[in-house]
């Protein structure tokens, strides 16, 4: 026998979130005020109860899967190329009514639902499949070294090593790299991330530096990209950049966000990006410096280690 307690709960439930009773509805089968009475007058017997009990586990992984699919697909959105047009036709809303759902706060993100999360999914896998495969090479590229580069323990030698091979992918002139990485004890070093200059019409202007000049995007910002913002130390340890130069007082910004304790350049780094580091407290060290002397790297290493 079904109880007021399971009404309550069920009741409860449905109000923590505005669309889950909607959402419940499209799962059991009824109209939706046809389960709102129901729901009102205790007119379920304990059976469906216990369905619509596991219906309501059901839908909080659906709500979960809802605003991870919400971050993706904002991103997505935000490449351009005519995505919002296509999506919008595919979904059958304006492209106004797509941009209202990618950009919704609260519980407004969860319209997803009444689309079909699948449906979605699929919707950008189709759409993806027919835009031109150049769109995001730099992203193919730096995709297929990472399986070689990351997750494992490096030189010194090798990280310079690594730095010209990547600075290689660069399409543009002059070419830059740059190298995020950790310390270890005996002189091992573990990339985190890593990125080269890239010269290309298809970037998001976020990605751009120089908003006023050639659609490039530098190396430093690369580099960051798939790096969460704020202090990655504090997830990770001491974060090192290793960049052939360093003259975008931009791209320092956006290292200086995810955390990085010190810098190691190649050729020079502008007066300004100079100037930032040392009011900040950064270590700047020059390359050769950085390969020849062990004393100051071992010692920040061995004291993170014990502590």
């Amino acid at each position: 026998m079904s109880t007021i307690n399971d009404y309550k709960m069920i009741n409860k439930w449905i109000s923590k979130r505005r669309g889950r009773l909607s959402q419940l509805a499209r799962h059991t089968g009824y109209k939706r005020q046809t389960l709102h009475t129901n729901l009102f007058v205790y007119a379920f017997d304990q059976g469906e109860l216990n369905r619509i009990r596991n219906l309501m586990k059901q839908i909080e992984v659906e709500e979960k899967q809802t605003l991870d699919l919400h971050q993706r697909l904002k991103r997505w959105l935000l490449k351009g190329k005519g995505r919002q047009k296509v999506m919008a036709t595919f979904l059958k809303i304006t492209p106004a009514g797509l941009r209202k759902i990618a950009y919704a706060k609260g519980d407004q993100r969860y319209t997803l639902l009444k689309y079909g999360l699948s449906h979605i999914k699929d919707g950008i896998h189709l759409i993806e499949q027919n835009l031109p495969s150049h769109n995001d090479e730099h992203i193919r590229i730096k995709r297929d070294m990472e399986s070689t580069l990351k997750n494992k323990y490096h030189s010194k030698q090798q990280l310079v090593e690594i730095l010209d091979l990547i600075r290689e992918q660069s399409n543009t002139e002059p070419q830059q790299s740059c190298i995020l990485f950790q310390t270890f004890k005996d002189d091992k070093y573990r990339i985190v991330s890593f990125g080269f200059s890239w010269l290309s019409q298809n970037l998001l202007k976020r990605h751009i530096c120089d908003r006023t000049s050639s659609s490039q995007m530098h190396a430093p910002t690369m580099a960051r990209l798939n790096l969460t913002s704020g202090n990655m130390a504090d997830e990770i340890g001491d974060l090192f950049a290793l960049v052939d130069h360093l003259d975008c007082i931009y791209c320092m910004n956006g290292l200086i966000r995810r955390g990085i304790s010190h810098l190691i350049y190649v050729d020079t780094l502008s007066d300004q990006v100079a100037d930032l580091a040392y009011n900040l407290g950064l270590n700047t060290t020059k390359l050769n410096f950085f390969i020849c002397s062990n004393e100051q790297t071992n010692k920040s290493v061995n004291e993170q280690i014990k502590n």
